[in-house]
């Protein structure tokens, strides 16, 4: 299903490393914004005209909140990749990267929404042997990041509309840098 434009687009993790880049684009293309996040952005970082929520992915109550009125999610609010993170870690990346996923899309079919487009990332093919990757290509995830993206993906991937028809895309994104965030691989 399309949105149009004009439509209200809900972005979670908007403040986050790509976040504020998919937001101008959104706005330049002649959509209303909803950030929701749990930073508060600086006064430059949107458009005036950008909703500003506070809060939460994995807090039910916030993001159905955010939901209302909303025509399409795109959902960037992750745990983001670190370089041998330690073990005790594996909770939170699963509260929020696949609690959180849930929790949006469960409270997008709530409100009707038409699209929810989640990024995710090429670390849920595992270590590559040199050939060339394409959506098809199997899986191999081996840090709590990956395979929490790729179960969030998964949770996306099954979730259907009130018309039957899929609600969800994935878009896996490779290493992410740029005058908000270094690579860190």
């Amino acid at each position: 299903m399309s949105v149009s434009k004009g439509a209200t687009v809900l972005v979670t993790g908007a403040t986050g490393a790509v976040g504020p880049c998919v937001v101008h684009a959104l706005y330049q293309a002649g959509f209303r914004i909803r950030s929701f996040s749990v930073d508060t952005p600086t006064v430059a970082m949107f458009p005036q005209s950008v909703e500003v929520l506070i809060g939460d992915v994995t807090d039910q109550v916030a993001v159905q909140s955010a939901m209302q009125g909303v025509d399409a999610v795109v959902h960037m609010a992750a745990l983001l990749h670190i370089i041998n993170p330690p073990p005790e870690l594996r909770e939170k990346y699963e509260r929020v990267n696949v609690g959180g996923t849930a929790t949006v899309v469960e409270a997008a079919i709530k409100a009707g929404v038409k699209r929810v487009v989640l990024f995710s990332t090429i670390a849920v093919y595992g270590p590559s042997d040199g050939r060339v990757l394409n959506e098809m290509s199997p899986t191999h995830p081996d840090t709590f990041y990956a395979q929490t993206k790729r179960a969030a993906e998964q949770i996306v991937l099954n979730a259907r509309g009130a018309d039957g028809q899929p609600l969800g895309t994935v878009l896996r994104l490779g290493a992410v840098y740029g005058s908000r965030i270094r690579g860190n691989y």
